[in-house]
């Protein structure tokens, strides 16, 4: 999910750094899968709570793999050749909050 720009999958020989391009790419059900696979998790509680996600975190985690595969999915739909998912963060909300701080 990390692709901000075309062509990184050719100069890394890696083809996950590849941009989507077709709503079939097989990369979503990966995503989904992991984002499944982590709604599913028990919530960090106890003795073992270092080895878990919180309850909230791990629905932060689903709500927002499934929301961007969704938002690929949409903009690959509007006649956009590929998305670059990488350019969906917030680095510089991130770098505003550690000034404030």
């Amino acid at each position: 999910l990390n692709v901000k720009r075309k062509g990184c999958d050719v100069l890394l020989n890696d083809p996950n750094k590849s941009p989507f391009q077709t709503i079939s790419d097989p990369r979503f059900i990966e995503i989904l899968a992991f984002a499944d696979g982590t709604s599913q998790m028990s919530e960090g509680k106890g003795f073992r709570s270092r080895n878990t996600f919180t309850l909230e975190t791990n629905n932060a985690l689903a709500y927002t793999l499934q929301g961007l595969v969704e938002l690929i999915k949409k903009l690959l739909s509007e006649d956009h050749q590929y998305v670059l998912p990488g350019i969906f963060q917030t680095d510089r909300l991130e770098g505003e909050f550690g000034i404030y701080r």
